[in-house]
Order: C-alpha cells, then sequence, then structure tokens
C-alpha cells in the first residue's frame, strides 16, 4: 500500500470536480459529456499512482557463466553444448548450438551455480531434434544409428562439472564408436595341399554389428539393432551413407608377402558374452577364394567398448570355414591382438 500523503491530493481534485459537475445545466452538461468523461477518467487513473514513484527495484539477474573450458581430443563440425542445474531435478538450464566448431572459444548462456556442461561433437542431428531435452536424464533416451556416421566427424560426447564460482574446466569428447583395425595381413599355407597358393577377390567386413547406440551408452549387454547378422548383407550396405565403415575389398591378392591394407571399420560398443540368443559377439571377417572356391576366416571380438581401437595382424596358415558366422579356431589364424586408445587429435578450447 501507498501512504496517504500520496493519495490524498488526487481525491481533493477528484472531489472538486464533481461539485462542479452539479452546478452546470443539463443541456450543457450532455454537449460536453464526452471531453468530462475523458477528463474525469483520466484523473481518476492519475488519482490511484502515487505522486512519487517508489524507488525502482532492479530485476534479479544472473551473470553468465563464462568459464574456459579446454575441450580434447575434437575435430571440426556442429557443437552442440548442454548445460544442466547439478541438482536433484538437473533440469536443462541453457542450450546452444555452435556450427562449424573448429576450435577457440564459445560462449554458453547459464545462470550462476553448480551445472553440468555436457557436449555432442557432429552429432548429425537438427536441433528440433534435442526439443524434448528438458533434464541431463533426457540424454539416455537419445539413440544413433551407425550408418550415419562419417569418418572424417564422427559423433563424440563429453561432459564435466562446475561449482559455482569455479574458474576453469577441462572436458575430453570420445567417439561413441570403436575402431577395428587390420593393420598387417598376410597368408602362408606351407606344408598343406594350398602351399604356395594365393587367396583372391579378398574382402573384409563386420558382422553381428551394432548399429544403434544410446548418447550416454547402453544400459544392455546385447545390441539394440544389429546389422550384418550373420553375414554380409547388401540391403544393411545401401543404408550407409559410407559403406567403407563395415566393409573393404582389397586390391590385391594374400600371399605370403605382407599386406598393409588400411583396413579401418567402425562400430558401435558390444558388451555381449556371445552366448545369448539374438546378441552375438561383433566379427570381423575376412572372406576370400582358394583355387575359385569361398572361404571365409570370421574372428570374434569379445567386449567391444567406445573410443577404443582394436587392431590386428593376421597370419592365415589354413583355409578358413564355409560359413562367415562360424569363429575359425586359433590354430588356423595367428592373430596378434591389441587394444589401443583412441587416435589422440588437437585440444580445441572453450569458454563459458
Amino acid at each position: 500500500m501507498f501512504s496517504n500523503h500520496h493519495t490524498r491530493p488526487h481525491r481533493n481534485r477528484f472531489s472538486c470536480l464533481l461539485s462542479y459537475l452539479h452546478t452546470l445545466p443539463h443541456h450543457v452538461l450532455w454537449n460536453t459529456f464526452p471531453r468530462i468523461r475523458a477528463f474525469t477518467i483520466v484523473l481518476f487513473l492519475t488519482a490511484c499512482c502515487p505522486d512519487v514513484l517508489p524507488e525502482a527495484v532492479p530485476l534479479q539477474t544472473h551473470k553468465s557463466a563464462s568459464l574456459p573450458i579446454t575441450i580434447s581430443p575434437a575435430e571440426g563440425g556442429t557443437l552442440d553444448i548442454f548445460t544442466f542445474r547439478d541438482d536433484r531435478l538437473r533440469r536443462l538450464d541453457s542450450y546452444q548450438r555452435i556450427e562449424g566448431f573448429t576450435g577457440g572459444s564459445a560462449y554458453a548462456e547459464s545462470t550462476s551455480g553448480d551445472r553440468i556442461f555436457f557436449f555432442c561433437l557432429s552429432s548429425h542431428k537438427d536441433t528440433y531434434q534435442w526439443a524434448q531435452m528438458n533434464s541431463y536424464f533426457s540424454l539416455g533416451k537419445v539413440r544413433f544409428d551407425l550408418e550415419e556416421e562419417n569418418r572424417e566427424c564422427l559423433t563424440q560426447t563429453g561432459e564435466c562439472r562446475s561449482v559455482a564460482g569455479e574458474s576453469g574446466l577441462e572436458a575430453t569428447l570420445k567417439p561413441l564408436v570403436a575402431s577395428v583395425c587390420i593393420d598387417r595381413i598376410s597368408c602362408d599355407f606351407s606344408g598343406t595341399p594350398y602351399a604356395g597358393k594365393p587367396i583372391t577377390d579378398v574382402r573384409a567386413y563386420l558382422t553381428n554389428v551394432n548399429a544403434t547406440y544410446g548418447l550416454t551408452g547402453s544400459k544392455s549387454d546385447s545390441p539394440e539393432r544389429i546389422i550384418n547378422q550373420g553375414m554380409l548383407s547388401r540391403n544393411d550396405l545401401k543404408a550407409f551413407q559410407h559403406p567403407d565403415i563395415v566393409f573393404a575389398e582389397l586390391t590385391e591378392r594374400l600371399g605370403s608377402s605382407t599386406l598393409r591394407p588400411e583396413v579401418d571399420f567402425l562400430c558401435f560398443p558390444n558388451a555381449s558374452n556371445g552366448t545369448s540368443i539374438g546378441a552375438p559377439y561383433t566379427r570381423l571377417v575376412i572372406e576370400g577364394k582358394i583355387d575359385g572356391i569361398i572361404y571365409y576366416w570370421p574372428i570374434s571380438i569379445k567386449g567391444i567398448e567406445r573410443s577404443c581401437r582394436y587392431s590386428y595382424d593376421i597370419l592365415i596358415r589354413r583355409k578358413g570355414t564355409s560359413d562367415p558366422d562360424i569363429p575359425i579356431e586359433l590354430e588356423e589364424c595367428e592373430i596378434q591382438f591389441d587394444i589401443k586408445p583412441w587416435k589422440e587429435k588437437e585440444g580445441y578450447g572453450v569458454h563459458f
């Protein structure tokens, strides 16, 4: 409520007006009523307002977060930045998209307080596809399809947390996919009926590939969707924007000379134990012909994790199987196997 000394002068003015109107003849009052009515309304509204306005109260504002965040490794692409409140509900605080991100500095508007910053680089998604992202827990509902991946701009994610007043942060982005490489391959049939024979029409590919994966991983060991199930599927390959992600043809025949084919496949993680129905191991398959007959050398890859590189040096000493879904016995294929961390790229810095 305003004090009486603010409103009393206006009530006196209004009373004088009413007294004056009583003294006017009826025909004068009628002809001048529109103007009098307008004046009365204006005066009445003025009477409801104080002569002296109270001191303006500034709106409650929060400084936007301006934290230097170093992101590494990263490649160029579209960078989506989600900021969530770091409390029980973890609701979305802000969202920003940076097109053509090539590193350097970026700023995201965020109110002050404890926050979670989540980054998604090269998501292959339009902004409207993020419309339901209203909390940190919504991240778990987002899915990606392997067919949309591009080795030149892989989908990468990472996150970091900030405490109010913190001056700097670091975040590491990692690809959602794993890499399966053939570093070297050769064959040696010495002491067998195929001694000296090469393997021709050589192809390599992945089978039983987990083709769908969540933005924050998967709670299940079983693949959500499988492509090339049990064998190479031409229909599945047609769905890929870049089929070389899971398929390659070697231009040279295999012999005793070691080849470095530079085969580098990509697949989503598969934590299957290989024994459950509908949850087979992902396999690397070498296919080729000996004397015009097709043989397969399938190799099971157990426990595929994201952003890991699975490298193979392969020496084939015996003929393969007649089924690409039957894993080859170890004595038939000598393999030097190694898991390496994802190849590091130059880091990029982002400031908030």
